[in-house]
């Protein structure tokens, strides 16, 4: 590898090298649909050797002294920090944001998630019973495998990578097909700080996962993605009996009560459901809004839309931008199509134009029936259902049939009230008065068909881990 780095020029890394392949594939740019950069496929052959060579640095990075993988792994971020603009240029056009929102992805995650995540410990304990004293300490798994979705294409093996390793575990990671580059970009430079084989990354096919979750050797699978696709990674896992942390999809709902501030509130609930136009696991999903302020906040939520640019990540203002790939794009505008043959009212957008990318506008359908597809299942795009309710058991039931459980907000001067509805609430993390914000410092499941496991906050190595009971100074009668 050159010393400084080509943001043009991607591979695949297995055992500390950079290797490429006989098939090539590419993405393309979803607002100007013109091709990026070639990528190697991986073969199977590729998953065994990376496997092989994780589980081979796994013997010596796991005994490597835990302020020495601290050391290294800072060493890592400083390698990366200056290049945050190729990184937020790359992601811009890999993912579809505005340029602002690619720079954020790039800044937060090789300042925020590198700062804190490098702060945690094993969270050791010291424990007396009536017939013995004993410690519990934490040892690292192994091979972990990150499979990573296609929304954060940075910011996610970031997150999964740096606690793993920081727990003395190697890490493999599966970049999205859609989103290959700048996971690849992020693990090449790790590669003069960190041994061959501590971290790797693959990018392929439709192959490539499955090859990955039922190798023997690896031992534990974080996984980010749709809830099918999480059925298939848990069911390979099983099989070997590996460790599994699932971070699925939401129908995230936000429950609005009549005495907000409606002016102040309606930007917010609009951030929330569109941005990264829709493409977030825990953005808003369902909107329940009083009847006594219903028409007057969708008219300050069209208010504030309406100030919003659609367009290019390039476009000087740009505030949402496309939907990332034509997958997703179809399945959304089918939505669209949906609302309109069925005679659902748009209170705001509901068209679908003609241009050159994989651009939708925000929208909001008013009061579609309970049983409709934009209400039961999660859309992933910018078109939200917006419901009035009058009873606060009601509203809660409603809010709960789903069978997903991912997160949800509460909107109400009132924080008793909140905190009353947001224990009923069958999710995983309840916002209240804020639109739904994952943090790297904050726990994060879900609940129901949202997910396995819990990722980030202060005990983020734990995952990663076995533990080990050590008892000793027992008392005779």
């Amino acid at each position: 590898m050159a010393d400084e780095p080509s943001f043009t020029s991607f591979h695949n890394i297995v055992a500390g090298k950079p290797r490429g392949s006989e098939k090539t594939s590419y993405t393309v740019d979803p607002a100007t649909l013109e091709n990026l950069w070639e990528i190697p496929v991986a073969t199977e052959q590729d998953v065994h050797d990376a496997v092989t060579a994780a589980k081979d640095a796994f013997k010596s990075w796991k005994k490597t002294p835990f302020d020495e993988r601290l050391r290294l792994l800072k060493a890592w971020g400083d390698a990366c920090r200056p290049y945050l603009k190729q990184f937020g240029e790359v992601i811009m056009k890999e993912n579809g944001k505005p340029r602002a929102f690619g720079e954020f992805e790039a800044n937060h995650s090789f300042n925020e998630a590198f700062n804190y995540f490098l702060t945690l410990k094993f969270p050791e304990e010291d424990h007396t019973v009536n017939d013995r004293d004993y410690h519990v300490r934490y040892t690292p798994l192994g091979v972990v495998v990150a499979i990573c979705a296609w929304n954060f294409p940075l910011g996610q093996p970031v997150m999964k990578a740096l606690p793993a390793l920081l727990a003395g575990n190697t890490c493999i990671v599966k970049t999205s097909p859609f989103t290959p580059y700048s996971g690849m970009k992020v693990v090449e430079l790790a590669q003069k700080i960190l041994p061959p084989g501590v971290l790797q990354v693959l990018s392929g096919d439709d192959r490539l996962g499955p090859w990955l979750t039922h190798h023997p050797w690896v031992n534990k699978i974080s996984f980010t993605g749709s809830t099918a696709s999480g059925r298939k990674v848990a069911e390979a896992a099983a099989k070997g009996l590996k460790r599994v942390t699932l971070e699925l999809g939401g129908n995230d709902p936000a429950i609005v009560f009549p005495d907000v501030d409606v002016e102040k509130i309606a930007p917010d609930l609009c951030f929330g459901s569109f941005w990264n136009t829709g493409q977030v696991c825990t953005a808003v999903k369902r909107i329940y809004i009083h009847k006594d302020i219903y028409t007057q906040l969708l008219d300050a939520m069209a208010r504030a839309v309406n100030k919003w640019k659609v367009g290019a990540g390039t476009e000087a203002g740009a505030m949402v931008g496309p939907m990332q790939n034509e997958m997703q794009y179809k399945k959304v505008r089918g939505l669209f199509e949906e609302a309109k043959q069925k005679g659902y009212a748009a209170k705001f957008g509901g068209d679908v134009k003609d241009t050159k990318g994989f651009f939708l506008e925000p929208t909001i359908i008013d009061n579609p029936p309970p049983d409709s597809t934009l209400v039961t299942e999660e859309q992933f795009g910018p078109i939200v259902p917006a419901i009035p309710w009058s009873s606060e058991e009601e509203v809660i039931e409603s809010a709960n049939n789903t069978a997903m459980g991912l997160g949800a907000s509460v909107w109400t001067k009132d924080l008793d009230r909140a905190r009353r509805v947001a224990e009923q609430l069958e999710v995983g993390s309840v916002y209240i008065n804020s639109y739904e914000k994952v943090s790297f410092r904050v726990p994060f499941g879900g609940h129901k068909d949202s997910g396995i496991g819990v990722e980030c906050g202060p005990n983020a190595l734990v995952p990663f881990c076995n533990m080990q009971v050590l008892h000793y100074n027992f008392k005779t009668a």
